[in-house]
């Protein structure tokens, strides 16, 4: 009897030695390593269409002369936008800068982005020049910021 108590006091503590273990064994790199935040901005970018929630030059609005526009950027650096106006060519390239907390276009404009989600984009970039089209004022210089959302 007493030997059947200490057999099973004995295989007890190895069972719970044995889940100890087990439970703090780390995988054997099989886990992906989490993204980068670079990796994780361009995902964001271009997971699909933005369009234009609201414009401003200095903090004065300016989104009728951005109307219906509407931005995409792909993996291989490409940006195409409808109704960019002067500020925007219909066709440019796009490199994450700073960390990613930017990106410069082919024009060397560095654009700061302010806020990137799946859902949301908030950018900002100075210009330098009013640009006049057609009778009309085509963008006001200062410090434009863009709200764009999918």
């Amino acid at each position: 009897m007493k030997i059947n108590k200490i057999f099973l006091a004995t295989v007890f503590a190895l069972l719970a030695f044995g889940l100890v273990q087990l439970s703090s064994c780390k995988s054997s790199g099989s886990d992906p390593a989490p993204p980068t935040v670079e990796e994780t901005v361009k995902t964001s970018l271009t997971s699909g269409q933005w369009k234009i929630q609201s414009a401003s030059a200095d903090g004065v609005d300016q989104s009728a002369l951005f109307k219906g526009m509407t931005m995409s950027f792909d993996a291989s650096g490409n940006l195409t936008t409808v109704n960019g106006g002067a500020l925007w060519p219909a066709s440019d390239q796009w490199t994450l800068t700073n960390g990613a907390t930017g990106f410069t276009r082919k024009d060397g404009i560095v654009v700061q982005l302010q806020e990137v989600t799946t859902t949301s984009l908030k950018m900002s970039f100075a210009w330098s020049k009013n640009t006049l089209g057609q009778g009309r004022i085509g963008s006001i210089k200062g410090q434009q910021l863009f709200v764009m959302t999918k």
